[in-house]
């Protein structure tokens, strides 16, 4: 079988471009790609270099990323700067990074299933290889990858601050009315405000 493995390394480099453009977005992304989500080997250090900068509590531009990659050992000077630089010229929408995260996610997730089907199916023809034993692995693989979907990664606690300052200026502005989903019973959103989302 050679047809191509998914991928999409134009959402890729959209969602990079984002990440140097706009903050926000960045939190966004982290929360839903890893780096190994990428396809293409220069899309996955970039990002590597932008969580290490994140975990850092640095800023994320085109500088800080060349020089993070510089100091990770992984810049290839002819032609990464030019790249970056570029990425952060060609983006499409800053408004989609989510659904395009999601993209990068299903792509990262199907080429997953197809390595574990293809370690599977190499093991069947191996005469002395258990068939049981072959199951249970292929199993476990799939359940692995079922399983670490949206596994948040841990972040520094200054971000989560900066995100509760953030919603709290929301709040007092008048553009949004609790922190958390509205439950519709008015003293229970006052007193927690509103539901968490991530429960």
């Amino acid at each position: 079988m050679n047809r191509p493995l998914p991928q999409a390394v134009e959402v890729e480099k959209n969602v990079l471009g984002v990440m140097l453009t706009n903050k926000e977005c960045c939190a966004e992304a982290f929360s839903i790609i890893t780096t190994n989500d990428f396809y293409n080997p220069t899309n996955q250090k970039i990002f590597e270099a932008m969580k290490r900068l994140e975990e850092k509590c640095e800023g994320i531009d085109a500088v800080t990323v060349v020089n993070e990659l510089r100091e990770m050992g992984r810049l290839h000077t002819k032609d990464d700067p030019p790249y970056i630089t570029g990425l952060s010229l060609n983006v499409a929408s800053t408004h989609n990074v989510k659904e395009y995260s999601l993209i990068i996610k299903d792509k990262s997730i199907a080429r997953g299933i197809i390595q574990e089907c293809n370690n599977a199916i190499n093991r069947a023809f191996v005469e002395t290889e258990d068939v049981f034993e072959n199951l249970q692995s292929l199993e476990g693989g799939l359940v692995k990858l079922s399983t670490g979907l949206f596994k948040k990664e841990p972040r520094h606690v200054r971000h989560g601050i900066q995100d509760l300052l953030h919603n709290m200026e929301k709040i007092r502005n008048g553009s949004i009315r609790y922190l958390g989903l509205e439950t519709g019973y008015r003293e229970l959103d006052f007193l927690f405000s509103g539901l968490d989302p991530e429960l």
